[in-house]
């Protein structure tokens, strides 16, 4: 029983985990005690601004500090556009008809 359980673990590890990067978590949903209500973007108290960030191959990218959310939210989807996006299509996948 323990080789079948560790062999699904290794395929789905293998699916899951391509060129550094995990593919579902580049589609997932926003978190639900996420409290701006969009993923990598939170308002920061020290600078009084929204900042934007993503997160990819495990490094944390800051994406800028902007005065208007709107702004934070555009440059997390550039962002995701540019990040995401091709490693998606390499694989079958896409970007926009995941996330909600």
């Amino acid at each position: 029983m323990a080789k079948s359980r560790t062999a699904g673990l290794e395929k789905h590890r293998k699916l899951v985990c391509v060129e550094g990067t995990k593919l579902d978590a580049l589609t997932m949903r926003c978190p639900r005690n996420n409290t701006s209500g969009r993923k990598g973007v939170s308002f920061n108290k020290k600078h009084n601004k929204w900042e934007a960030y993503i997160k990819f191959r495990g490094k944390q990218r800051h994406l800028g500090f902007f005065d208007k959310f709107e702004k934070a939210v555009s440059a997390r989807k550039n962002a995701e556009e540019y990040y995401y996006a091709p490693v998606l299509a390499r694989h079958g996948r896409s970007l926009w008809t995941q996330i909600k």
